[in-house]
């Protein structure tokens, strides 16, 4: 079980969540136009951190299954079972977005898998979408959202997700870098960068 072998490494995890804090502080998700560079981010370094515990594969490198608008990753707990995962990140447990609709008509999460990093409570909720949850569950015509009371639902049993365990290090990085982290201004440093490369052919 996926949440069993990240129980087994709490120090590996404690790096995930510092990444995670790290994102948060350097591109906020409250403006809107860092929303997808942080849910990027923060996707990337939680497969890069559980793939040092257990198999763990980036759907959008792997040319045999290109990318997919459900699911972010592969996972194997073992050599008989790979399980595809969608991965999302929540500051506070907000709704968390599962499916954006674009072009499609038709969408459904059921049976779909998730990883949903809630970030305030500092924990990784990995569950299958189920009937049972079905109630929690916002739709329209843009996208399919969990509603934020979802989260509590998944609380009252622990096999539902993995808690970020206190270290020193972790107390160490909240308390002395965390702080000192500043917010990335990234369209800035891009424009500016553009700059630096074409100057040479600007009139």
């Amino acid at each position: 079980m996926l949440i069993q072998s990240l129980n087994k490494n709490p120090l590996l995890m404690s790096n995930l969540f510092m990444d995670i804090l790290s994102i948060l502080k350097k591109y906020p998700p409250a403006k809107n136009e860092n929303k997808f560079i942080y849910g990027k981010l923060a996707e990337s370094r939680i497969i890069y951190w559980i793939n040092k515990i257990v198999p763990c594969l980036d759907l959008d490198k792997m040319k045999h299954y290109g990318s997919e608008y459900k699911n972010d990753c592969i996972i194997s707990t073992d050599t008989d079972t790979s399980i595809k995962y969608s991965i999302k990140v929540s500051k506070s447990g907000g709704s968390p977005t599962l499916i954006n609709k674009r072009n499609k008509s038709e969408h459904n999460v059921n049976g779909c898998y998730f990883i949903i990093c809630h970030i305030d409570n500092r924990k990784l909720y990995i569950f299958k979408h189920s009937e049972e949850l079905d109630p929690f569950i916002r739709e329209n015509h843009e996208s399919i959202q969990y509603k934020s009371n979802i989260f509590k639902h998944l609380d009252r049993n622990n096999e539902n997700y993995y808690t970020f365990q206190p270290s020193e290090e972790l107390l160490a990085f909240e308390t002395d870098v965390l702080p000192t982290i500043e917010e990335m201004k990234i369209y800035d440093i891009l424009s500016d960068k553009l700059n630096d490369e074409n100057s040479i052919y600007y009139n």
